[in-house]
């Protein structure tokens, strides 16, 4: 079972990475190519199925379109009583 922080990250690098190839317009096709995965799964990607990526797989694709992806841990903060 995944957990609730790691769907959090996920649903943020797919909704950057979705924003990033709508912004410059690649057609599925394309898409497809630039991340070396068939049409469905670029299809998946751009709308939005969370749920079928990786973490692994989302930075992958960052990178194989030229996009730097970093992960910021910081503790949290707890009221004291």
């Amino acid at each position: 079972m995944r957990s609730s922080a790691s769907l959090a990250l996920r649903r943020q690098a797919l909704d950057r990475l979705v924003g990033h190839f709508s912004g410059i317009g690649l057609k599925q096709g394309e898409l497809a190519d630039l991340l070396e995965v068939s049409r469905p799964r670029a299809n998946a990607l751009m709308n939005g199925h969370v749920e079928q990526f990786s973490l692994d797989a989302l930075v992958d694709f960052a990178e194989r379109a030229e996009l730097t992806a970093r992960l910021n841990l910081t503790r949290r903060y707890r009221h004291k009583r």
